[in-house]
């Protein structure tokens, strides 16, 4: 369940798993039964874990398509009245593979990473300040990483500024192949953010926040090979306001506002040969939560909706795939795209006690309406004109699906053991009569093609202190 360690040839010894579960185990007996006569000065915690999201997959005759989420954690620390200090270790993993056997495109992509991370924390009055280390292996070598932040409350909880400065190596590995030509990444991708927010919390009832961010990515040490270069800046504004009517209900709204502005460059030994010259995207939503009760049940009622809208342009140039001919006279390909969705989402959970367990059950209806194109095009010889010019736009209007989830906590000696399950079932997809691009217009696979479909399923475990 958790993840295996490797030694320098490469095979695997599983003791992380069964055994850090033994000595969790033992350990929150000592600490129980010792804790008893001898309160410590400090008091420990931690939390080992494990999560997949199975995010979609797909078998036919000419396509396959895999996606899917994979996280793995474990922590320590301990914490007096002020201070906290921790060593954790996390593995990610983010995997997408795409095979298109008619036109003989197949490509994988993984952004992953493995992470040791020693931190420590101190919290006052008026102040709050941390920075934690970390390390990523790769190919035999560690690659450092870092975070600090720190904040200031000058009239208590009031008002909070902080500000924080990251850097967080992963590992892109990829590989492209169309026909004969390849396109390989294998780079460790050091992601640099500055971030500033300001929070204000007028009532207890009322807060407000704005947040400024800054996100530069490249290689760690790349001198050949294919690679990029991204930047990412942000703005965003959060506000909340809740009313008690009862002692034993709320309601509570939500508005959220975020504005991306993201740009990238491809480069190959050095070189430049393709940009994502601009994508923006902007995103708000607002939120109505209720909690009251339900049959003698605590339950949660809530709608959302929230609108994510996007356009990008850039160039891909042939340089690096060709030879001297074709690149001259293929020079590049030139795109631009735009899209919008709207998600209404409607949201049942209530809660109840099963023994000493506390289980929760999550059921949502989602409707989502989709509108997006794609179009592309190839200067002529010396940029003398245009070429296969196409227009490609999204047939599909709106999909409609059920969320099942449900999520357990199990009390322990002195631990607490987390269970939750959640299943995307869809319900209903309508596509656009008449059109050809993006997808088929009557939304239902051909006569002679066999497919299969599977995912929107995520499941997890954690063992907390």
């Amino acid at each position: 369940m958790f993840r295996c360690l490797k030694n320098k040839r490469g095979s695997t010894r599983n003791w992380v798993g069964p055994r850090l579960f033994v000595f969790v185990l033992a350990a929150a007996t000592s600490h129980r039964l010792f804790c008893q006569e001898h309160p410590l000065p400090f008091s420990p915690s931690f939390s080992i874990g494990t999560e997949y999201f199975d995010v979609f997959r797909q078998r036919s005759n000419d396509i396959d398509i895999t996606i899917f989420e994979r996280w793995n954690f474990a922590a320590f620390s301990v914490r007096n009245d002020n201070d906290s200090l921790g060593l954790s270790f996390a593995e990610q993993k983010n995997y997408a593979a795409y095979s298109n056997r008619p036109l003989r495109l197949t490509g994988t992509g993984e952004w992953k990473g493995e992470w040791l991370d020693c931190f420590w924390q101190r919290s006052e009055s008026f102040y709050r300040a941390g920075v934690s280390g970390n390390l990523l292996a790769h190919h035999g070598s560690l690659v450092p990483g870092f975070v600090v932040d720190a904040s200031l409350l000058p009239l208590g909880p009031t008002v909070e500024f902080t500000a924080s400065w990251e850097k967080r190596p992963h590992v892109i590995n990829a590989t492209l192949t169309y026909q004969s030509d390849v396109l390989p990444f294998d780079e460790v991708y050091v992601s640099s953010i500055q971030g500033f927010s300001v929070t204000a919390r007028p009532f207890s009832d009322l807060m407000g926040s704005i947040r400024i961010q800054n996100i530069e990515g490249d290689h760690h040490n790349s001198a050949t090979g294919f690679s990029f270069f991204s930047r990412d800046r942000s703005f965003g504004v959060f506000a909340a306001a809740e009313y008690h009517p009862t002692s034993n209900s709320s309601i509570a709204l939500e508005h959220e506002v975020d504005e991306k502005r993201i740009s990238g460059t491809l480069l190959n030994d050095g070189q430049t040969f393709g940009e994502l010259s601009d994508v923006e995207v902007s995103y708000q939503s607002w939120k109505l939560n209720l909690e009251t009760t339900l049959w003698s049940t605590p339950t949660r009622l809530s709608y959302s909706f929230g609108r994510t809208t996007g356009t990008t342009a850039g160039h891909v140039e042939s340089w690096p795939f060709s030879d001297f001919v074709t690149s001259v006279v293929a020079n590049r390909m030139i795109f631009e795209f735009d899209g919008q969705y709207d998600m209404h989402t409607f949201t049942m959970s209530p809660e109840f006690m099963l023994g000493s367990a506390v289980v929760a059950i999550d059921a949502s209806f989602l409707h989502v309406d989709t509108q997006a194109g794609l179009t592309h095009w190839e200067p002529l010889f010396l940029v003398l004109g245009v070429q296969n010019f196409e227009v490609d736009d999204l047939t599909l209007e709106w999909i409609r699906m059920a969320r099942l989830g449900v999520n357990i906590s199990v009390p322990i000696l002195a631990m607490h053991l987390g269970f939750h399950f959640e299943q995307y079932v869809p319900l209903a997809l309508h596509y656009a009569p008449g059109q050809t691009g993006g997808g088929p217009a009557t939304g239902q696979p051909s006569v002679t093609r066999k497919t299969s479909t599977d995912g929107g399923r995520r499941f997890g475990i954690t063992l907390s202190l």
